[in-house]
């Protein structure tokens, strides 16, 4: 049951936090596309590693929002994760990639495995910056600590746990349990609809109450991934008669500006480990 809240979901409602970015991604979604097609549309599209730049037809910057909660309810235990966050993604003068931003995490189950924790996260020149505080298990925590990071090594998935990837979407669509179209105006925007009976019968689920699946997708003219936005929201029994309860937002748009860096950058201490001698 875990795989399907950690790499299935990646959600997102116009509620208020998202309301900015709303009218972008609403259309008149009615022309339908093969598996094939959907394919040639996202080719070379990933959330695997974090792409902005200055080139022609590139996207300088992205800024994203999400926030997500998961309630499971099982015979003797019941255990409730939920979170947010905020981040800018930049393209410095210099053509490199800079990023700011914060997420929350609040885990309530047994005392050891609690936590409720803040982080600040910077990238800039080949650095990550990361500011933790709070309580995990029970223990206070105040950690900054810095890192040489390449930029290669950089994943979305790392600032947002329900991020989809663009492969599993094309593997639902090709699979049956998921349907897109094409927005009969603007060819640059696509919705994707996931099929309740479907998802439900795939991941083994004994009964759905509610269930709510669509992802949209914005390109800009070069083809450039240009906004994402999705929306999961689902209400079910799963082994046993076990429930969860799980729904989650994301949205990711173009952002034309800067990431900032700490102010207390000099403060964190740095972990980077050291080089390894070469042998011989």
């Amino acid at each position: 049951m875990k795989k399907i809240f950690t790499a299935v979901f990646a959600v997102a409602i116009c509620l208020s936090v998202f309301a900015a970015g709303c009218s972008r991604f609403t259309g008149n979604y009615v022309t339908k596309l093969t598996a094939e097609q959907f394919g040639e549309k996202v080719a070379g599209l990933s959330f695997e590693n974090v792409s902005v730049g200055r080139e022609e037809g590139a996207v300088s910057g992205y800024s994203m929002k999400y926030e997500y909660n998961l309630r499971t309810e099982e015979t003797a235990s019941v255990s409730e994760k939920n979170g947010n966050g905020e981040f800018r993604f930049a393209a410095a003068e210099n053509g490199s990639l800079a990023f700011s931003g914060k997420k929350t995490s609040v885990v309530k189950e047994q005392e050891d495995l609690a936590e409720d924790l803040e982080y600040r996260l910077y990238y800039a020149d080949g650095v990550r910056y990361v500011s933790e505080t709070g309580e995990r298990g029970g223990e206070r925590v105040e950690n900054k600590t810095k890192q040489s990071v390449a930029e290669s090594e950089l994943d979305f998935h790392e600032f947002n746990p329900y991020l989809f990837d663009f492969t599993a979407i094309s593997d639902a669509i090709e699979g049956g349990m998921a349907t897109a179209y094409l927005d009969k105006e603007d060819a640059n925007k696509i919705k994707i609809v996931y099929d309740a009976a479907q998802f439900a019968e795939y991941y083994g689920l004994t009964d759905v109450e509610k269930f709510t699946g669509e992802i949209v997708i914005l390109f800009n003219e070069a083809g450039a991934l240009a906004g994402f936005k999705s929306d999961f929201e689902l209400q079910g029994s799963y082994a046993a008669g076990n429930k969860a309860v799980f729904e989650a937002h994301t949205e990711l748009l173009e952002y034309d500006g800067q990431a900032k860096l700490p102010p207390d950058g000099e403060d964190y201490s740095d972990i980077t480990p050291a080089p390894q001698p070469e042998t011989i």
